[in-house]
């Protein structure tokens, strides 16, 4: 798990290639069907200090999840969104996701995390 870089566009296109539309559309994008180049530079733009992308990979260096964690101006709060690689869901990974971000928010000293599971179509509150 490390943050998304510049260099990690390509990766990220490819990856995106690999993920249910429901995911895509419900979890991650809302309301995207495709990703623009825009979008995925702005996935790994490293210079706004309210979003967090994290990338997952697999041991084999295969990108298998993308998390992102974006706080409120006032940092207080944040939402985070977890896409994962169809042929890596029902593992785990999301979960394993959820609890790095969860800790990484916490040492941010964000109060409270939205995340949105996409098979469910709505919100939980992690605290």
């Amino acid at each position: 798990m490390r943050c998304a870089r510049p260099e990690d566009e390509p990766t990220l296109a490819e990856f995106f290639t690999h993920v249910t539309p429901d995911n895509l559309h419900f979890g991650f994008l809302g309301g995207v069907k495709e990703i623009s180049h825009e979008r995925l530079v702005a996935m790994t733009r490293c210079d706004d200090a309210h979003i967090h992308n994290f990338l997952a990979f697999s041991t084999d260096g295969m990108l298998i999840a993308i998390a992102t964690l974006a706080s409120d101006r006032a940092d207080r709060t944040g939402e985070v969104a977890i896409c994962i690689r169809a042929c890596r869901k029902h593992l785990g990974v999301g979960w394993e996701l959820l609890a790095y971000i969860a800790k990484y928010a916490e040492e941010l000293g964000l109060e409270v995390a939205h995340f949105s599971i996409p098979q469910m179509r709505r919100r939980i509150i992690v605290a």
